[in-house]
């Protein structure tokens, strides 16, 4: 007889719920990977495939490319760079998965693919509309660590930069990780509120 913890990792693990799960308000996820290229009627649901069929169908080259930072602050430095030369921030959307050489991975992905499920109500809605573009964006950065190892602080990427399926408008910027920390910064320095928040226009 299955227990109620039993039964609640079965209804958890069910596709239909997941399907249901997906579509909870105030979410992210994932969308089809479409080519937009006229005439080009090509979908699938994984992005290396997108990136495989741009280059060798339409010859639009998916570079990858390859860092090695000494520690996380270095690589904070490069993604907060990265964002801002592309207008775009790189999120996360699923945890950190553990490799049996004892490092932990994690895929972060342009913001501005997949969907976006609003909990807002009409009048809440943001003027400039969501920053989603219900199809998915090429580029994404993969980041190896050894979180169990605090001897080895290298962090190791893999990085896809070319974006694809939408525009690099400043209004769906986000704020990067280090921008916030300096502006949290600021008021002790005694900038003012209304200095800070012009900065941040």
């Amino acid at each position: 007889m299955l227990s109620h913890n039993d039964t609640t990792k079965q209804t958890l693990s069910h596709p239909k719920h997941l399907k249901k799960n997906s579509q909870i308000p105030g979410r992210s996820r994932s969308a089809d990977a479409i080519c937009l290229e006229v005439g080009c009627g090509f979908v699938c649901n994984r992005i290396p495939q997108l990136r495989t069929h741009l280059e060798d169908t339409h010859g639009i080259i998916q570079t990858v490319q390859h860092f090695v930072f000494a520690n996380q602050s270095d690589f904070d430095i490069w993604l907060a760079k990265t964002e801002r030369e592309a207008c775009c921030t790189f999120m996360r959307r699923r945890g950190w998965q553990n490799n049996k050489n004892g490092s932990s991975t994690a895929c972060f992905y342009c913001h501005r693919g997949g969907s976006y499920t609003s909990s807002a109500t009409k009048k809440q809605m943001k003027i400039q509309g969501s920053c989603k573009t219900g199809v998915e964006c090429t580029a994404s950065v993969k980041v190896t660590q050894w979180k169990n190892e605090p001897a080895n602080t290298e962090v190791h990427v893999e990085a896809h930069l070319q974006h694809y399926g939408h525009n690099f408008n400043l209004e769906h910027t986000r704020i990067t990780k280090l921008e916030k920390e300096d502006i949290a910064r600021k008021p002790s320095c005694g900038v003012s509120r209304y200095k800070i928040m012009d900065e941040v226009r």
